[in-house]
Protein backbone atom coordinates (compact mmCIF):
# COMPACT_ATOMS: atom_id res chain seq x y z
CA UNK A 1 0.00 0.00 0.00
CA UNK A 2 1.38 3.60 -1.07
CA UNK A 3 -0.31 6.72 0.59
CA UNK A 4 -0.73 8.42 -2.79
CA UNK A 5 -3.27 5.95 -3.15
CA UNK A 6 -5.18 6.81 -0.38
CA UNK A 7 -5.17 10.34 -0.20
CA UNK A 8 -6.63 11.48 -3.79
CA UNK A 9 -10.18 10.12 -5.05
CA UNK A 10 -11.98 10.90 -8.10
CA UNK A 11 -15.53 12.36 -7.68
CA UNK A 12 -18.28 12.82 -10.58
CA UNK A 13 -19.92 15.54 -9.33
CA UNK A 14 -23.36 16.69 -11.13
CA UNK A 15 -26.12 19.17 -10.33
CA UNK A 16 -26.44 22.85 -10.50
CA UNK A 17 -26.98 26.13 -8.36
CA UNK A 18 -30.46 25.53 -8.29
CA UNK A 19 -31.08 22.23 -7.57
CA UNK A 20 -28.46 21.09 -4.94
CA UNK A 21 -25.18 18.91 -6.20
CA UNK A 22 -24.43 14.59 -5.54
CA UNK A 23 -20.95 13.67 -5.68
CA UNK A 24 -19.82 9.89 -6.02
CA UNK A 25 -16.59 8.41 -5.36
CA UNK A 26 -15.26 7.02 -8.66
CA UNK A 27 -15.98 2.96 -8.65
CA UNK A 28 -17.49 2.95 -5.04
CA UNK A 29 -21.47 3.94 -5.85
CA UNK A 30 -22.40 3.18 -2.70
CA UNK A 31 -20.38 5.78 -1.55
CA UNK A 32 -21.78 8.98 -2.43
CA UNK A 33 -22.91 12.89 -0.77
CA UNK A 34 -24.59 16.08 -1.69
CA UNK A 35 -25.67 19.60 -0.74
CA UNK A 36 -26.56 22.80 -2.10
CA UNK A 37 -23.81 24.37 -3.20
CA UNK A 38 -20.92 23.31 -5.47
CA UNK A 39 -18.44 24.06 -2.60
CA UNK A 40 -20.46 22.36 0.14
CA UNK A 41 -20.52 19.47 -2.04
CA UNK A 42 -16.92 19.55 -2.56
CA UNK A 43 -16.49 19.59 1.55
CA UNK A 44 -18.96 16.91 2.14
CA UNK A 45 -16.74 14.47 -0.49
CA UNK A 46 -13.66 15.04 1.67
CA UNK A 47 -15.59 13.86 4.22
CA UNK A 48 -16.69 10.93 2.47
CA UNK A 49 -13.35 9.69 2.08
CA UNK A 50 -12.95 8.60 5.81
CA UNK A 51 -16.76 7.97 6.55
CA UNK A 52 -16.57 5.43 3.99
CA UNK A 53 -13.39 4.24 5.59
CA UNK A 54 -15.31 3.66 8.49
CA UNK A 55 -17.94 1.70 7.04
CA UNK A 56 -15.62 -0.59 5.58
CA UNK A 57 -13.40 -1.00 9.06
CA UNK A 58 -16.75 -1.42 10.95
CA UNK A 59 -17.61 -4.39 8.36
CA UNK A 60 -13.97 -5.69 8.80
CA UNK A 61 -13.76 -5.35 4.99
CA UNK A 62 -10.79 -2.51 3.61
CA UNK A 63 -11.13 0.44 2.07
CA UNK A 64 -10.09 0.29 -1.78
CA UNK A 65 -7.56 2.46 -3.03
CA UNK A 66 -8.65 5.35 -5.54
CA UNK A 67 -9.33 5.02 -8.98
CA UNK A 68 -7.78 6.19 -11.95
CA UNK A 69 -10.02 9.43 -12.79
CA UNK A 70 -12.25 9.78 -15.75
CA UNK A 71 -12.96 12.87 -18.18
CA UNK A 72 -14.82 15.29 -15.97
CA UNK A 73 -13.72 14.36 -12.46
CA UNK A 74 -13.02 16.28 -9.44
CA UNK A 75 -9.80 14.79 -7.54
CA UNK A 76 -10.60 15.56 -3.83
CA UNK A 77 -7.82 14.58 -1.63
CA UNK A 78 -7.95 14.29 2.57
CA UNK A 79 -4.72 14.71 4.85
CA UNK A 80 -1.16 12.12 4.82
CA UNK A 81 -2.46 11.95 8.33
CA UNK A 82 -5.92 10.38 7.67
CA UNK A 83 -5.00 8.43 4.27
CA UNK A 84 -1.92 6.80 6.70
CA UNK A 85 -4.91 5.52 8.83
CA UNK A 86 -6.71 4.32 5.98
CA UNK A 87 -3.64 2.26 5.14
CA UNK A 88 -3.17 1.51 9.11
CA UNK A 89 -6.67 0.18 9.17
CA UNK A 90 -6.78 -1.92 5.92
CA UNK A 91 -3.75 -3.45 7.31
CA UNK A 92 -5.56 -4.39 10.80
CA UNK A 93 -8.42 -5.81 8.15
CA UNK A 94 -5.75 -7.70 6.25
CA UNK A 95 -4.19 -8.69 9.04
CA UNK A 96 -7.45 -11.06 10.86
CA UNK A 97 -6.17 -10.07 14.30
CA UNK A 98 -9.01 -8.99 16.57
CA UNK A 99 -8.40 -5.10 17.64
CA UNK A 100 -8.57 -6.20 22.04
CA UNK A 101 -5.66 -8.52 20.85
CA UNK A 102 -3.46 -5.85 18.88
CA UNK A 103 -4.55 -3.49 21.93
CA UNK A 104 -3.39 -5.63 24.36
CA UNK A 105 -0.21 -6.36 22.56
CA UNK A 106 0.49 -3.05 22.69
CA UNK A 107 0.24 -2.39 26.00
CA UNK A 108 -3.16 -0.16 25.31
CA UNK A 109 -6.58 -0.66 26.91
CA UNK A 110 -9.17 -0.86 23.45
CA UNK A 111 -10.44 2.22 24.50
CA UNK A 112 -7.20 3.63 24.19
CA UNK A 113 -6.81 1.72 20.69
CA UNK A 114 -9.86 3.11 18.82
CA UNK A 115 -9.42 6.59 20.55
CA UNK A 116 -5.91 6.60 18.38
CA UNK A 117 -7.17 5.00 15.04
CA UNK A 118 -10.39 7.73 15.09
CA UNK A 119 -9.97 10.13 12.24
CA UNK A 120 -10.50 12.90 14.72
CA UNK A 121 -7.56 11.95 16.81
CA UNK A 122 -3.88 12.77 15.65
CA UNK A 123 -1.60 9.78 14.81
CA UNK A 124 2.40 9.48 15.18
CA UNK A 125 4.38 7.57 13.03
CA UNK A 126 5.62 5.82 15.76
CA UNK A 127 2.32 4.10 16.71
CA UNK A 128 1.56 3.53 13.16
CA UNK A 129 5.06 1.36 13.16
CA UNK A 130 4.22 -0.33 16.82
CA UNK A 131 0.90 -1.49 15.25
CA UNK A 132 2.18 -2.96 12.05
CA UNK A 133 4.64 -4.51 13.74
CA UNK A 134 2.36 -6.21 15.82
CA UNK A 135 0.30 -7.50 13.19
CA UNK A 136 3.13 -8.63 11.29
CA UNK A 137 3.53 -5.81 8.65
CA UNK A 138 6.45 -3.54 8.35
CA UNK A 139 5.99 0.58 7.61
CA UNK A 140 8.24 2.36 5.44
CA UNK A 141 8.87 5.63 4.50
CA UNK A 142 10.50 7.18 0.93
CA UNK A 143 11.03 10.99 0.36
CA UNK A 144 12.48 11.73 -3.11
CA UNK A 145 12.89 14.45 -5.01
CA UNK A 146 10.53 16.18 -7.55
Amino acid sequence: MELKDYQSYAFKIEGNEQDGYIAVMRGHDNCFTGDHTYPETVEMARSLITDCDIGCFADHAQMPPANKPEQGDVVISTTEEKAAKIMLRNAIVQSGMDLDEIAEKLGLSRKQLDARLRFSNGVKLSFIARVCEVIGFTMGLTITRK
